[in-house]
């Protein structure tokens, strides 16, 4: 029975030490949490007073180590190019969507409803039938013989 309880003390003390060893790492933890807040709120800071002042929507670029503002020219020209490539693609893109649900809408359509609710079977009978166009063709004819 002693070597038993000698186990248990054994056990209990491990236990202890594991639980105290947690303990003080969280509290640790918990202490450093306003120390890292306020350096990465400094550091951000120092970044943003660091940066060029922009006065327009382009990008500056700030020449670091052996760029060479050529350099630079040519990355802001790729970089407009693929910007161009990109929207144009989209624009493609969109109209070949519309075409296709065009292609596959027209033939679901039946025109001859539209046109006996229209009252209109051609385009043929719908001038055949204006009014305005044997009212010109009066005046024309009134119009000439007036003169002659």
């Amino acid at each position: 029975m002693d070597t038993f309880n000698f186990a248990d003390n054994i056990v209990i003390k491990t236990l202890k030490m594991i639980f105290a060893s947690m303990g003080r790492a969280t509290l640790k933890f918990f202490r450093e949490i306003p120390a890292k807040v306020k350096s990465h709120c400094v550091l951000k800071i120092n970044e943003y007073k660091s940066r060029p002042k922009r006065t327009e929507m382009n990008k500056i670029y700030v020449l670091v180590g052996y760029t060479t503002k050529q350099h630079v020219e040519n990355k802001y020209r790729t970089e407009h190019l693929l910007i161009t490539v990109r929207r144009v693609l989209l624009m493609i893109i969109l109209l070949e969507m519309l075409l296709i649900s065009i292609n596959k809408i027209v033939p679901l359509v039946d025109f001859s409803q539209y046109q006996n609710i229209l009252g209109i079977s051609s385009i043929d009978d719908m001038t055949n039938n204006d009014p305005f166009t044997t009212e010109i063709k009066e005046t024309e004819s009134s119009m000439i013989s007036i003169d002659g």
